[in-house]
């Protein structure tokens, strides 16, 4: 859209443009922006002025997470998911490399800081200059040995965390003799008390063994840093869940599904607000994670089907399915994952998509697509990335995701590697996250001992 220098809007007093764009939706005024320079001015004036930026991201993008990836203000955060629309031209290079003793659990950029989550502690970086600003060290897993031995379903929880799924039924026996086998050699079973460590700017997360046993089930606390006591024990939601642990974190709002219920705890200043939003009656095995895109909540099963949560009536509406199910006892890499409107079919080559069940249903069109080998999927702004096992990592735009298969830009990890002393490194990517300035933004890329850190430039 553009305006013709005669038009009497080409010359519009500003206030009068304000007076105007305060009657319109947000979306209209997110197409005035693109009028022109004097349009876009008056428009950003309105998203700071009448505090809109946020509700500019919900609508623009619909991925709000990326927001506290950065400690830019909220128009700087706006024009910087815009430059991924010419992340075919970036050019990558090598920054840093920060090397870990034992195995990285997972990975969390908050503005800017790095959080490193290993088998025995938390250690925030400064993105800036690479320090150490804190470390939280936790309690190997061997304090827990005499009560594993009195509590066999607790002990299988934790079977399945370090060395896969225990088969059930005729074989559960020589599983046992297995476990007790193990078991009696403790240093096998040091490993962390906190699997999961997440920091945004309303939580810090952690998903843990709890320090008193609970009929086998993992303790995820949640703590409310909206406290004006931050060290009050109200402002700690502690929720006690079994495997698989379904949760996801959305700003200031923490979604998890226990005891086939999905509910929602939202922190306020020195409050809690918890909320049934469903309660799930079929096979809870099914289940297998929570996605959010605007404001829509879906929960993904391990067989492909897509359920939507339906608020108003507090129950979940099927809106997508395979036309072949997936096998409910596929392996861990081979499981579905979901990111913006798609579904990802991993290691699945026969797996067949269906479009959505109802084209009736308010919601967002859900797309399947496949690919063969990846690990780890992150979703920033207007692009995806995807990580694969051998290294590569490749990043689409969302737009141009079904109509090509051929990423904007792929490279493989191997090229800023060359200095490590392993000869056959493990290359496969365990996550990925991004922190973002005014000029660039910062890949990191974590294997199993190394988080690597790159460098993209727009």
């Amino acid at each position: 859209m553009s305006l013709n220098n005669d038009s009497v809007w080409a010359t519009c007093p500003p206030d009068i443009l304000v007076l105007v764009f305060k009657k319109l939706d947000i979306e209209s005024v997110i197409s005035c922006r693109g009028v022109n320079t004097f349009w876009c001015n008056v428009a950003e004036y309105c998203f700071e002025h009448f505090k809109l930026w946020p509700a500019v991201i919900q609508h623009t993008i619909g991925e709000a997470a990326f927001t506290e990836k950065s400690v830019l203000g909220w128009r700087d955060k706006v024009l910087s998911a815009e430059r991924w629309l010419d992340v075919s031209k970036v050019s990558v290079s090598f920054r840093h490399r920060y090397n870990f003793e034992t195995v990285i659990q997972n990975i969390c950029v908050y503005r800017d800081n790095l959080i490193v989550t290993t088998d025995t502690a938390a250690t925030y970086f400064n993105i800036n200059n690479f320090e150490v600003i804190k470390t939280l060290q936790f309690k190997p897993l061997i304090h827990y040995v005499f009560d594993l031995e009195v509590n066999w379903d607790y002990g299988r929880t934790i079977e399945r965390i370090n060395y896969g799924f225990i088969p059930c039924g005729t074989g559960s026996l020589r599983a046992r003799q297995e476990y007790i086998s193990r078991r009696i050699r403790p240093q096998e079973l040091e490993t962390d008390t906190v699997l999961r460590y997440q920091e945004t700017s309303s939580f810090i997360v952690e998903l843990k063994f709890p320090t008193e046993i609970k009929n086998g089930l993992i303790e995820l606390s949640l703590t409310n840093k909206l406290y004006t006591d931050t060290f009050g024990s109200d402002s700690v939601q502690k929720v006690y869940i079994k495997y698989p642990f379904i949760f996801k974190v959305n700003l200031n709002s923490c979604y998890v599904i226990y005891g086939n219920v999905l509910w929602k705890y939202t922190a306020t200043v020195n409050h809690w607000d918890k909320e049934l939003l469903a309660k799930y009656n079929e096979n809870e095995n099914l289940l297998h994670s929570i996605h959010i895109y605007r404001k829509n909540v879906y929960v993904l099963l391990t067989i492909g089907d897509v359920l939507l949560l339906d608020s108003c009536c507090k129950n979940f509406l099927k809106i997508f399915h395979l036309s072949a199910p997936l096998s409910n006892t596929l392996p861990k890499d081979s499981l579905p994952l979901m990111f913006h409107t798609y579904i990802l079919l991993r290691n699945v080559p026969n797996a067949k998509p269906c479009d959505a069940l109802s084209p009736y249903i308010k919601c967002d069109f859900l797309k399947s697509i496949s690919r063969e080998g990846v690990t780890c999927v992150l979703e920033h702004g207007h692009a995806t990335l995807f990580g694969y096992k051998n290294g590569e990592i490749e990043i689409y735009l969302h737009k141009n995701l079904i109509d090509s298969e051929v990423p904007e830009l792929k490279f493989n990890l191997q090229t800023y590697i060359d200095d490590i002393s392993d000869e056959n490194p493990n290359l496969k990517i365990r996550a990925l996250d991004i922190y973002y300035d005014n000029t660039r933004h910062h890949l990191f890329v974590t294997t199993c001992y190394h988080v690597f850190e790159l460098l993209l430039s727009f």
